[in-house]
């Protein structure tokens, strides 16, 4: 399908609008003035999805982390930015990032992952317009924490997990946000949940939510590739063409 017209639906399914300002979703290497005739989704830009675009014979990659995201002052084919531009380029692989303008749509990253954990009555967790926000909040039957905890792993292949709060309470109001949700951990404290679900605590934040009295559960940035699917499900309404899910994601962090 024409590249232009690609385009135009993925502006309008996911509005750059609603992007946050320091974000850089939209089109990132490459040109969309040229056929698109398969499309590779994936959570960040590496070396073993180029591989594998390549492999496919794909026209386009779309993530949902920016290769391109701060400034960059020169492009050395040596360093692997430059080499993953050169690369596309020398392929003709086009490269499309949505990044903050699915996670704030009504069907956004969270709210996927939240399907995955079966959550009821959901609903935006962070406002950012009237209508759109980050995160979810939703209901469970009242589980013991360290029971939904395992329960939680499970849904997202995640072995060890990081744990801020009391194991012996119980939870039935969860919050979810996919990524990095440190900064919101003082909004959502004030929310009556009995869990937040998050990524990318760091140890000072940590010891904030231990302050504020808040369950936080850590299952890492890695577990948003689950929630790819929605972006692939959202453009196979709109193209007849073949849309896929990289095969190649890896966690980076190994357990040792």
């Amino acid at each position: 399908m024409k590249g232009l017209k690609l385009k135009q639906i993925l502006e309008d399914k996911f509005p750059l609008a609603l992007q946050e300002e320091w974000d850089n979703s939209g089109l990132q290497v490459g040109t969309l003035n040229k056929e698109i005739n398969s499309i590779l989704i994936a959570l960040d830009v590496t070396q073993e999805i180029i591989n594998e675009a390549i492999d496919k014979k794909v026209d386009m990659i779309i993530t949902h982390h920016p290769l391109l995201f701060m400034p960059i002052k020169s492009l050395e084919i040596d360093v692997h930015i430059g080499k993953y531009v050169h690369q596309l380029i020398t392929h003709n692989i086009t490269l499309y990032a949505i990044h903050t303008n699915y996670d704030s749509i009504a069907e956004s990253m969270s709210k996927q992952l939240g399907n995955l954990l079966h959550l009821k009555q959901m609903s935006p967790l962070i406002m950012v317009t009237e209508t759109n926000g980050y995160g979810v909040k939703g209901s469970i039957p009242k589980t013991p924490i360290k029971k939904y905890i395992e329960n939680v792993k499970e849904t997202f292949g995640v072995k060890n997990a990081r744990f801020i709060g009391d194991l012996t309470s119980t939870v039935s109001k969860v919050a979810l946000l996919g990524g990095s949700g440190k900064d919101d951990m003082k909004q959502v404290s004030k929310m009556n949940v009995d869990l937040y679900i998050t990524g990318d605590i760091t140890y000072h934040f940590a010891v904030d939510a231990h302050a504020l009295g808040l369950n936080v559960l850590d299952i890492g940035h890695f577990i948003e590739h689950k929630g790819l699917i929605g972006i692939k499900e959202m453009i196979e309404k709109e193209v007849s063409i073949p849309v896929m899910i990289s095969n190649c994601m890896k966690d980076p962090y190994i357990e040792v």
